[in-house]
This record gives structure tokens, C-alpha cells and sequence, in this order.
């Protein structure tokens, strides 16, 4: 069975609104076990999410409800979607965005610079992150590769977003997103993967702020 294939079955079925409810509500039960300072910091819980989900107020509503069972502020959580789907339904103004903005629900830009033709839509989006192209990151430090994390860390700036880089598996890549300006990162080279139980662990021990 082709990708494609797979996923429009998920979608036609329910399976991968399920899917995906389940993670955010993991991530408000993960803020929900968090002690009163840290439910008082501001670092985001990042979730990544199907474009097609933002085009249902029902959807919307499901997360907003979630949001309000485990009295989670909206401003703690960053939905990752990818560039071109974000920009897409930013143009149907659709309404399940619309709640989530009201929210305080902030976005994550995957792939970002992907859509690189429709970026002045982006004023319309609260965006928290702009997430670089794996891609880019894995073709470091080829001097095309860096000329590119410098444009797109200078046009998320002018969002106000933060560039964040994923997939790191060296102490050379970090050495050269820190020499372009990256700060923020995700990858084998700065963290290893751990269980759920280990990772609950982990975030409860995050500091706030």
C-alpha cells in the first residue's frame, strides 16, 4: 500500500483524527502532572499535526475542549504543521484556525521556506517556530546549504519566529547552525530517544520559565 494510499484511508476513516487527539491529549496531561511552577513557565508543547485537521471547527473545538479539561492556556501549546498546508488553510480562513488563534495557539512552520512564493501570508499566523528543512540541515556545511539557513533565519525573524533544526546528528552541524545563528535544535547529536515514562520523568523536571 502506497503513503498516500494509507493516509487518505486514516483520514477517510477517523483513525488519524484519533491519532492525533490522542497526542494532544497527552500533551495536556503531561502539563496537567506538571507542579505549580512549571505550569506557570512559558516553554511550548510542541505537537505535530495533519494540515486537513485546521480545515474542521470541529476538530478545533475537540482541542479547544481539551485545553479546558486539563486548564491548559493555549499559549503552551505549538502546533507543528508543514509550510504549505499552513498556508493553504490560512487562505481558506478557515474556521477551525480561527478558534485556535483565539485561543492563543501558536504554530510551528515545518519544512520552512517551502513555500517561500506566499510567505508575506505569514503576518496573518501566530507563529512560535519556524522548523528548517532536513534537507538543509543534513547538507551542512555546504556553503549553499548555509547561505540558505541565513535567509530563512532572517525571514522568520521578521515573523518574530524562532528557527528551530531537527534531525542533528553531529557536533559539526551544531557547531555550524551556532556559527549561522541557530540556537535551537532536536536531533541524536543533542538528546537521545527515551521512553514515555522516562520522558514524562523529564519534563516534569523542566524548570520554569
Amino acid at each position: 500500500v502506497e503513503q498516500a494510499e494509507l493516509y487518505d484511508a486514516a483520514q477517510r476513516t477517523g483513525v488519524l483524527e484519533q491519532l492525533e487527539l490522542r497526542l494532544l491529549r497527552g500533551a495536556c496531561e503531561l502539563y496537567q502532572g506538571l507542579n505549580q511552577d512549571s505550569r506557570a513557565g512559558t516553554w511550548p508543547f510542541l505537537v505535530s499535526l495533519s494540515t486537513w485537521q485546521l480545515r474542521r471547527r470541529d476538530f478545533a473545538i475537540k482541542v479547544a475542549d481539551l485545553l479546558q479539561r486539563h486548564e491548559m492556556p493555549g499559549t503552551r501549546l505549538v502546533l507543528g504543521l508543514e509550510e504549505g498546508g499552513l498556508l493553504d488553510v490560512l487562505e481558506g480562513a478557515t474556521g477551525g484556525f480561527s478558534v485556535l488563534r483565539e485561543l492563543g495557539v501558536e504554530f510551528d512552520i515545518l519544512s520552512f521556506g517551502a513555500g517561500y512564493q506566499r510567505l508575506g501570508r505569514m503576518a496573518q499566523c501566530p507563529i512560535r517556530f519556524a522548523s528548517l528543512p532536513d534537507d538543509v540541515v543534513h547538507a551542512l556545511p555546504d556553503p549553499a546549504a548555509m547561505a540558505t539557513v541565513g535567509t530563512l533565519l532572517a525571514t522568520a525573524r521578521g515573523f518574530g519566529a524562532d528557527v528551530l533544526a531537527g534531525g542533528v546528528s553531529s557536533e559539526s552541524v551544531i557547531e555550524h547552525l551556532s556559527t549561522a545563528g541557530v540556537v535551537l535544535g532536536h536531533g541524536p547529536a543533542l538528546a537521545p530517544v527515551v521512553r514515555e515514562a522516562e520522558f514524562q520523568t523529564l519534563v516534569k523536571a523542566l524548570p520554569s520559565g
